[in-house]
């Protein structure tokens, strides 16, 4: 029995150097197991740091202002343009159109024609072009005028012998005349002479009316040979050439078209307009007509107004306008109050797109 205090006689063997690493190699344990108290640890207090805020510079100040009054001027104008939207009656579309007539050949032929350009301003009766045609040879409107002018010579001889048998008979009645006032021949005699004067006279009527009537059929046919050898087309009205379809000295068929010309006193806007805005354009409102660019403005009035499915004008040649309005739109026709801004060589202003409002741009 080993008494307390005293060493295992093993251990007790051992020597110095041995007991110390058991010693420290057993420490560790009883430490584990019972571990030493610590106190809580306190936070310490932290002060907030100084903030300071930073000054601005003269350039930045500058660039925040314009910034602020860019950011002031796009909302404004935002509102103003959607302002206007809601509350402007305006034009979906609208440009200014007229009628574009034809001038065709009457003949066929050889082209003769001045150097005319597009914009040029003709007056009314102007030549435009003449067609010769010096191969013409119809044997049928020869022919036809050879008979007429056999006619007429025949019938110029039987009135100039109708003629003298009316003198003849006019002599011999004023004889029976004479006669029969003095009782000489019985009044049979006398009727019978008054008679053959009466035929004679409506022979000679007759004849005569005949032969106008053949002089002015060979005056018609001399027409018709003179046009089937050359004709000339002159100024309907007084307008300005829209288009050259053909070029001095081609040949050209009968009835193609050479050029096209327009009366610039009868220019107008065609523009279409949402049908809920029908009670303000009304025949006889006052418009502002102005360009896309907004240089130009000037007056009109509202002068016809056609609903889609209506009666279209698709005969003529127009501006780019389309025959017929979109589904809900009406076509307004506005006449122009002053006189047309654009000159000759712009045509008049004929295929601008415009801008029809209620109110002054």
């Amino acid at each position: 029995m080993i008494k307390p205090g005293t060493l295992n006689p093993e251990v007790e063997t051992t020597s110095v150097f041995e007991k110390i690493d058991v010693l420290a190699r057993t420490r560790p344990v009883r430490e584990q197991e019972t571990p030493a108290w610590t106190p809580p640890s306190v936070a310490p207090v932290t002060q907030p740091a100084p903030q300071f805020t930073p000054r601005l510079t003269l350039r930045q100040l500058v660039f925040r202002v314009v910034r602020l009054v860019l950011a002031g001027i796009l909302i404004c104008g935002a509102g103003v343009y959607f302002w206007n939207i809601i509350t402007r009656v305006t034009s979906e579309q609208a440009v200014i159109t007229t009628d574009i007539l034809a001038l065709r050949t009457p003949i066929e032929g050889i082209l003769r024609m001045p150097p005319l350009t597009p914009g040029t301003v003709l007056s009314a009766g102007t030549e435009v072009f003449r067609v010769e045609n010096p191969r013409f040879g119809n044997k049928e409107a020869a022919a036809q005028w050879n008979y007429v002018r056999d006619q007429v010579e025949r019938l110029q001889a039987e009135v100039e012998e109708a003629a003298v048998r009316l003198a003849k008979q006019r002599e011999i009645f004023a004889h029976y005349e004479k006669l029969y006032g003095q009782q000489l021949i019985a009044r049979l005699d006398f009727v019978t002479e008054q008679s053959r004067l009466a035929a004679a006279e409506a022979a000679w009527s007759n004849k005569l009316a005949q032969l106008r009537q053949a002089e002015a059929r060979s005056r018609q046919i001399e027409q018709q040979l003179a046009l089937q050898q050359a004709a000339t087309v002159t100024m309907p009205f007084t307008g300005a050439i829209w288009a050259l379809a053909a070029a001095d000295g081609a040949p050209v068929a009968a009835n193609e078209t050479v050029v096209r010309i327009f009366d610039p006193r009868r220019v107008w806007v065609e523009a279409f307009i949402h049908e809920k805005h029908a009670d303000k354009f009304t025949l006889g409102t006052p418009v502002f007509i102005r360009t896309i660019d907004g240089q130009l403005v000037w007056e009109g009035r509202v002068e016809a107004i056609r609903g889609r499915g209506g009666p279209s004008t698709t005969d003529t040649v127009r501006s780019a306008m389309p025959a017929e309005p979109p589904p809900g739109r009406m076509a307004v026709r506005v006449k122009m109050e002053r006189l047309n801004p654009f000159t000759a060589r712009e045509f008049f202003g004929v295929g601008r797109s415009v801008v029809v409002s209620l109110d002054r741009p």
